[in-house]
């Protein structure tokens, strides 16, 4: 599979999907002003080139940043997830109670230009495995109140099937684990990978050994639901995994209702669950894709009376370094935001509680 990246292959890339000269100029200097570099494979470019409108605007503002305002100031890590990684093995995330992260490779099969794992992601081969799933199995053995993984990286997906049935079949050996989260852009990016047999059978081994295994797919825009992705959906439903939607809310890529609309519709017609609708939060050299969240919280709202019960069962969401909260409305009103609603989902540090329910749950 042919991989355009870097600078070079971004120019290689936009003579592909014919980028006429000023479109391709703006987005050259947005693109030196990233902090992510470059990388689309051949599979999304296709999806991209077919695109029409502004569908194919949208898509490709995933992998190029937007020409835009940039109304924020960003971070590296906005939602402060590494300062709870484990100073000798980076590659666990232990942030909330009942869930580890394991950070199990740092490659992907295209790169978003809005990740905010910036820093992350380049493609080496420093990440080993096998170590880290033995070393995550070694920390859920100290931590009993762990009862779920979210397998993350860079993308889980690029693995090898060997690699993969290594990792789920450690996880899913432990009594303590329900479920097991995989975090990925695949169904998007190259939902081919998902009709391999051989990946199929691990996933429908892992189901029987009674543990719930959930697909968190990243699937940004309506567009991306190709005739390859809707196959590859229902070979994963098959397995008797789960698939569970989780776009992030994006300026100039899905901050609009109809395309929300779309988004949601399709998955529901390919029984995908529902899950977090994120807001996005402002990474370092890509502000422009930020929204106020007042903005934001107008777009869900028309969005909601769209969509039927099922379909918008998703919670808006956003985390920072103190946990993770929904977004659940402004008083007096949205259209006069004084003060934000806010229900807290997880928290992780005891400071932001109110004195008497700390003292009560500890």
């Amino acid at each position: 599979m042919k991989v355009y990246t870097g600078m070079n292959g971004f120019e290689e890339f936009c003579d592909f999907i014919a980028l006429d000269g000023g479109e391709r100029e703006a987005r050259r200097k947005c693109l030196l002003e990233s902090n992510m570099p470059f990388q689309v494979n051949e599979y999304y470019a296709e999806v991209i080139k077919e695109a029409e409108g502004t569908d194919r605007q949208q898509l490709l503002n995933i992998i190029l940043p937007p020409v835009a305002e940039k109304k924020f100031t960003g971070r590296f890590d906005p939602y402060g997830n590494k300062k709870y990684r484990k100073d000798d093995k980076i590659y666990l995330q232990h942030k909330y109670k009942q869930t580890l992260l394991v950070h199990i490779n740092n490659a992907c099969f295209s790169r978003c230009q809005f990740c905010y794992k910036v820093n992350e992601v380049n493609n080496d081969e420093s990440f080993f495995y096998r170590t880290i799933a033995d070393d995550a199995v070694v920390y859920l053995r100290q931590h009993p109140e762990v009862n779920n993984i979210l397998l993350t990286g860079g993308d889980p997906m690029m693995l090898s099937n060997e690699a993969l049935s290594y990792i789920l079949g450690k996880f899913s050996d432990l009594p303590q684990i329900r479920g097991i989260r995989i975090a990925t852009k695949t169904l998007s990016f190259y939902p081919i990978r998902f009709l391999d047999e051989e990946l199929l059978s691990i996933l429908s081994d892992c189901n029987k050994k009674k543990k719930h295994i959930s697909v968190i797919a990243q699937i940004s825009h309506p567009a991306e639901f190709s005739a390859k992705m809707i196959e590859a959906v229902e070979k994963i439903q098959k397995t008797g995994a789960s698939i569970r939607s989780q776009p992030v809310l994006t300026h100039g890529i899905n901050d609009d209702v109809k395309v929300l609309t779309a988004l949601f519709q399709k998955a529901y017609d390919c029984k995908i669950v529902p899950y977090y609708l994120v807001h996005f939060m402002p990474v370092r050299g890509v502000e422009q894709y930020a929204l106020p969240i007042d903005e934001a919280y107008k777009i869900v709202a028309q969005l909601s009376a769209e969509l039927s019960g099922l379909e918008k069962k998703s919670i808006f969401i956003t985390a920072h370094d103190y946990g993770k909260f929904e977004i659940c409305g402004f008083c007096p009103s949205v259209d006069q935001p004084e003060e934000i609603i806010l229900k807290w989902h997880q928290i992780v540090n005891e400071m932001y509680l109110p004195k008497a329910f700390v003292e009560k749950v500890s």
